[in-house]
């Protein structure tokens, strides 16, 4: 049967995934949703890296043997944690706050009233001007992965009233 390089599990951002077999000049071919894989499946030609959550099954097949027993791994891959800059704290002047995430190609969704965000909430697509006290909330999601954990990131913002001269 085919062997995987990366047990199941969970797992952090982008992972590669490697496919072998120790009969000689096999072919593997393998689904990534869980289904029963058949010449018809994808052909593994190498590694792939954006593994993805969700289950893979493999078998090895080569004329003139029996096909391989199926290999299966299911795997749980998170969106990383997203990161906010400036972090949270007290700040005497409005903020502009940069969300980021280290995966590519990730949608950011947050809130300022301290609810979970949604994929239904605010898509960030630029900074965030933050001038009064403000509980951020925000995930990252990409298909095919499960969403980041909800950063939450507390701002509050002392704007400094000059105070008038005084007059006589």
């Amino acid at each position: 049967a085919p062997t995987f390089s990366l047990a199941s599990g969970s797992y952090t951002g982008d992972r590669t995934l490697s496919m072998s077999d120790t009969l000689t000049g096999a072919s593997i071919y393998y689904t990534r949703d869980g289904s029963t894989p058949t010449t018809s499946s994808t052909l593994y030609t190498g590694p792939t890296t954006t593994l993805g959550t969700g289950t893979i099954k493999a078998v090895a097949v080569k004329s003139g043997y029996l096909d391989s027993p199926i290999t299966s791994a299911t795997y749980t891959i998170y969106v990383p944690g997203l990161v906010a800059s400036p972090a949270a704290g007290t700040y005497s002047t409005t903020q502009t706050i940069t969300l980021s995430d280290a995966l590519s190609g990730v949608a950011i969704y947050y809130t300022l009233d301290g609810t979970m965000p949604t994929t239904a909430s605010a898509r960030y697509s630029a900074p965030i001007t933050i001038s009064q006290t403000a509980t951020l909330k925000a995930i990252a999601t990409k298909a095919g992965y499960t969403n980041s954990a909800t950063l939450t990131a507390n701002y509050t913002i002392n704007l400094s009233t000059p105070v008038p001269a005084p007059t006589f």
